[in-house]
């Protein structure tokens, strides 16, 4: 499964997409989606954004996993995106040395229920840089 996801901030309103799509891209076997993403106007960015749409596409494939039933796959969901930061942290997960400084990561609670909806995903996930 592919899956592409994207963020922006205009004048203090963040907004996020994504789609999710089958190895036959056949429009009727994909889920896509954009909302506004929540956050306080005057510190929103980007990163935030990025975040959003990276967790509504965990949080898809997950409901996607339940409703059918998939507990065991060779599959691969692979994420693209063009930020980094949420590329890494996405790879790395939360890492337990990071102790009491990990709740001072900008979006942390985002980061931190992605990991953890991946975590439950039963197929591995990569995350590639992407421009498109």
């Amino acid at each position: 499964m592919w899956a592409w996801s994207d963020g922006t901030v205009k004048q203090g309103e963040g907004a996020h997409a994504y789609t999710l799509r089958t190895s036959s891209d056949d429009p009727r076997e994909c889920s896509e989606g954009s909302s506004m993403t929540p956050g306080d106007p005057s510190t929103i960015c980007s990163l935030r954004t990025e975040h959003y749409g990276a967790f509504a596409i965990a949080l898809i494939a997950h409901i996607i996993c339940i409703r059918h039933t998939i507990t065991e796959t060779t599959g691969c969901l692979n994420f693209y995106m063009d930020n980094d930061t949420v590329i890494k942290r996405l790879k790395y997960g939360v890492l337990s040395e990071m102790g009491a400084t990990k709740y001072c990561k900008t979006e942390f609670d985002v980061w931190a229920e992605t990991v953890k909806i991946l975590d439950l995903l039963p197929c591995e996930h990569a995350q590639v840089h992407s421009l498109v």
